[in-house]
């Protein structure tokens, strides 16, 4: 299991969909996208944001462990926020069920 959750992140390195914006500096602003992009983009592309927030929202100090019960659980909520809230943007998303 921990090697497919592995796999799915690397390869979803290499595949950007619609949900992360195509910028010349590859960099990606979550406050640009849109939670209805985001629940409506490609899994490999959610697997992606969802590994960046998790480590993003993860104590500078702590292990260097994504704990993968409340990961699941943060997705959920992140995605079940996005599906009433399509306007909203990523971050926001995040911010405000993880607590």
């Amino acid at each position: 299991m921990k090697l497919r959750l592995a796999f799915l992140v690397a390869a979803s390195f290499l595949v950007f969909g619609t949900v992360v914006p195509a910028a010349a500096s590859d960099d990606i602003d979550f406050s640009t996208i849109r939670c209805g992009d985001f629940v409506s983009g490609s899994k490999d592309d959610a697997v992606l944001l969802l590994t960046w927030i998790e480590g993003y929202f993860t104590k500078k100090d702590g292990p260097p462990i994504m704990a993968g019960d409340k990961a699941r659980e943060h997705a959920r909520d992140i995605r079940d926020y996005c599906l009433n809230h399509v306007d909203d943007n990523l971050f926001n998303a995040a911010k405000t069920v993880i607590k």
